[in-house]
Parts: structure tokens; sequence; C-alpha cells
């Protein structure tokens, strides 16, 4: 069963220990918080390489929005990976925004999917077709490699991830913003009753945030999110 909730995962920077979580740690986690919530997601720039068939290889460099479709109760697993602050959407809010799931691919020499996809590319680039281009450097964004170069130990397979990547489209739309700044240089924009769910790292840093001026309105209002620990999710 498919959850209702793809989940941003944030704070890999600021801690990933539970058993390292403190007053500071928490007050850093509440202000990535009331970021997210006044300015919207980060859209990292992200490079991928991906190897295939024949010395075939792609690359892809562009800045994404990551997303996690995962039940609630897998929420430890990923908060270790990526920080203990979880920001949950709906999977409508990311398809009106072109998101989707990635496709995932063997990262290896004998992977004819690859070939394949590189073999088209040079074909539209022989042919100088720069809209077409255009278009499958949009789709490569969605394929990612299931494994480390080379083997198949599948460490990212388990990821279910979801992308949004930056276009001009959608920023002309404004649901991506520019910021101005070399990083992050785009922003993904959260409405009012965006956010479904927030995960917190524990109970004593929900119940700070609930106090705090720049959530405080939000998280108590009419469209305040249901607000849960990784631990409480655990027990979903």
């Amino acid at each position: 069963m498919r959850s209702d909730f793809l989940v941003y995962w944030t704070g890999k920077d600021i801690c990933v220990h539970p058993s390292a979580v403190n007053d500071r740690v928490r007050e850093r986690y509440i202000e990535r918080l009331v970021d997210i919530k006044q300015h919207g997601f980060w859209m990292r720039r992200c490079k991928e390489e991906i190897h295939g068939y024949g010395s075939s290889r792609m690359e892809f460099t562009g800045a994404l929005t990551c997303f996690s479709e995962v039940r609630m109760s897998e929420a430890a697993n990923h908060a270790g990976r990526y920080g203990l602050l979880g920001v949950a959407v709906t999977r409508e809010y990311l398809l009106e925004r072109w998101g989707g799931p990635v496709k995932y691919v063997r990262n290896h020499k004998w992977e004819a999917y690859i070939a394949a996809l590189m073999t088209i590319y040079k074909r539209l680039e022989a042919l100088k077709e720069e809209h077409m281009l255009e278009l499958f450097l949009l789709m490569s964004a969605f394929v990612k490699g299931m494994s480390d170069r080379d083997t198949d130990n599948f460490a990212y397979l388990d990821e279910n991830e979801w992308r949004v990547m930056q276009t001009k489209g959608q920023t002309e739309s404004g649901r991506i913003v520019k910021t101005g700044l070399t990083e992050p240089e785009y922003r993904l924009v959260l409405g009012e009753s965006d956010v479904r769910v927030v995960v917190f790292p524990d109970a004593k840093t929900r119940s700070m945030a609930r106090t705090h001026a720049g959530v405080q309105s939000w998280l108590e209002g009419a469209h305040a999110p249901a607000l849960l620990t990784v631990d409480e999710c655990g027990h979903l």
C-alpha cells in the first residue's frame, strides 16, 4: 500500500543521531522549519552520473528537490540518513509541479538502458535538435542508479524517491522562484495548506516549535499539519 504523503527530509547537516539532540540542536531544527515555511523547499543543484553498457555514461546536473515515498512507520530509517525533520506534502502537490518518481536503473557496465539513452542523445546532438535535447535532459533528471557503480548492492533502491526539477515553465508559473542567491538558486514554493505532516526529532522539539513566533500561528491554525515525532512514526 502506498503512502498518501511524500516527505522532504532535512537536517543531515544539523544532527542525525536522536541521542545527540539537545536544545541547541532543537533550536536549529525549528529555524530550519521556519525557513521552509516562509521561503519554501530548497532546490539543490545536484550532479548525477550513471554508467552503462559499452562504456556509456549519462550525466545530469540541475536544481532538484527530492522527496521519499515511504510509510511513516519507516521514518526512522530515512531520518537517520537525511535528517530528523520531515515535511510531508501530498502526491498531488508534486504532480502539479511536474514532479514524479525516479526510474531506478543498474549503475553497471552491462546496463543497456543507459546505453540506449545515450545513443538517442548523441543522435539528437548530431542533428542539432536543441529543443529535443532540452526535453531529453528533463527526462534524464528522473533516472537514478539503484546501486554504487559496478555493484548490485541496491544501496538507493529503498529510498522510493520522487523529484521536482527546476524548469522554465514552473519558474514562470511561480511555483518555483529564483532566489537571487548562489545557494539555493531556486526554491519550491509552499502554500498555506500544502504541508500535511511535520515530523520532529522528538517531543520537546515539537513543544518548542508550538511556541515559536515564526511558526506558532501556522502549527496551531486552520491549516495546521499533523505533528509527529520520528519515534511516534515508528508506531504507526
